[in-house]
């Protein structure tokens, strides 16, 4: 909401494994605002994050910008932990699609990813849909304004990664196109990754005005 990301940079980084100098920008500056100054008066982390076994883990203190560290949750602390990894991670792109060829090796896996994905968009005799989907499998990403603009996806989206190990744990089938409810839409010949801007950038303005605002509230838990 800050840096008032326009709403492909956001799917961009929800969905991509490649991201533009622009889009790897903007992730960057979040990654370090997150993990070293003080958070916006919207957010914040409930005092534990993740399953009773990993909340008994106890993390090093962290900065947490004008505040002292006693008033900083073990939750906030690993979130500001994770953010620091990927800040500073020195991992390209080549070596994070390795990571994901070596994790999803099998050909028949990539091609259940693609069904899955057709029947959640409801486009399994959509023929666009299906190359279009099976490239963003075979890929890790998909291609919105950037490719039409002649932007390079030439940077890594390290969020992929599980911070702070920077461990590459991906399901298989993991898709933008299983995880939003597609809205409906009248455009002939839309493509599938139209669609998906056309459904998640109304639902983005109004979060970011929401926040803005301050008629709401984040809290990691």
């Amino acid at each position: 909401a800050e840096l008032q990301a326009p709403a492909d940079a956001v799917l961009a980084v929800w969905a991509n494994h490649a991201l533009t100098q622009q889009q790897s920008d903007l992730l960057l500056r979040s990654c370090k605002a997150l993990a070293d100054q003080q958070w916006p008066a919207w957010l914040t982390a409930a005092d534990m994050l993740g399953s009773p076994a990993a909340q008994q883990q106890q993390q090093p203190s962290v900065h947490s910008g004008d505040r002292g560290t006693s008033a900083v949750s073990a939750a906030e602390q690993q979130v500001r932990a994770a953010c620091a990894a990927w800040a500073s991670s020195t991992v390209s792109l080549q070596q994070l699609l390795q990571l994901r060829d070596a994790h999803v090796s099998s050909a028949g896996a990539r091609v259940h990813a693609v069904e899955l994905s057709l029947s959640a968009v409801g486009s399994a005799n959509n023929q666009q849909h299906k190359k279009e989907i099976s490239q963003y499998i075979q890929s890790g990403s998909i291609h919105l304004q950037a490719k039409r603009q002649g932007q390079q996806l030439n940077c890594p989206n390290l969020t992929f990664l599980l911070a702070p190990e920077l461990q590459y744990t991906v399901y298989f089938s993991t898709s933008i196109f299983r995880a939003v409810p597609m809205a409906v839409t009248n455009a002939a010949g839309a493509s599938a990754a139209d669609k998906l801007l056309a459904t998640v950038a109304p639902q983005i303005a109004a979060t970011a005005r929401g926040l803005q605002q301050g008629s709401l509230e984040v809290q990691l838990m």
